[in-house]
């Protein structure tokens, strides 16, 4: 198993990879890969899109767009989008930040109008379907790949940080089923997924009364005072 980089990644790669781990680099992007992928010691796929800030201030709805091909075209792959590189706003927009040759000094580059608002709205909402993470530079970058990279050769069973204490989030495609699911340990796919087709959404469900919840099927009154005690409904 190898973490692989697309042909038209930064050269660096291979220098900043290849001493922690084995590495290649591959034609992804054409055969409707992201910019890395590895396979974990499960042997599933797990892709990355890299995305520099000048990229998404230029375009985000062309990144979204991409985004959104790579679950479409790979679609029992873990999707993670990293965000490389800093930046700052003012009243003007949003200024991407490069460091200077010396190093330690940081200059304003690329400008866009777009706000930061309006990003990092983006990013939140994104994070219901993409994993989100962010990086400093390029070299944050490798460094963030290697560790993932080094975590999914682990055996499943191996410990893992939170697994003594929660469980392991499963998918699903409606993000607010899930959202339930993790807020109250022991509802269960099924129930769940008949709250939210009742209520539509986390909030509506949490909001409302016990007599409510009782009407759907599977929720009794204990269930549904447990469920609005457990998310701190001080009035149940």
């Amino acid at each position: 198993m190898v973490l692989e980089a697309d042909v038209h990644e930064p050269k660096d790669f291979i220098k900043n990879c290849v001493t922690s781990v084995p590495v290649s680099v591959e034609i992804l992007n054409e055969r409707l890969w992201a910019d890395y992928r590895w396979k974990t010691e499960a042997g599933c796929y797990v892709q990355v899109e890299r995305k520099t800030w000048p990229e998404i201030l230029a375009n985000v709805d062309a990144v979204e767009d991409q985004l959104r091909r790579h679950r479409k075209n790979q679609p029992e792959a873990r999707l993670l989008f990293v965000l490389e590189g800093m930046v700052s706003a003012d009243s003007m927009g949003t200024y991407s930040l490069r460091e200077t040759r010396g190093g330690g000094i940081w200059s304003r580059g690329y400008r866009s109008s777009t706000r930061i608002s309006r990003i990092y709205s983006w990013l939140y909402n994104a994070s219901e379907y993409v994993e989100v993470f962010q990086t400093g530079d390029y070299a944050g970058t490798c460094q963030f790949l290697v560790q993932a990279y080094k975590q999914d050769q682990k055996p499943e069973l191996e410990h893992k940080t939170f697994q003594r204490h929660f469980k392991k989030m499963t998918f699903h495609p409606n993000p607010q089923v899930l959202m339930l699911m993790n807020m109250v340990p022991g509802l269960g796919e099924v129930r769940a997924e008949a709250l939210i087709e009742r209520f539509t959404t986390v909030w509506n469900v949490v909001s409302t009364s016990p007599a409510d919840l009782m009407d759907v099927s599977g929720i009794g009154q204990s269930i549904a005072h447990t469920m609005l005690r457990r998310i701190g409904r001080p009035d149940v």
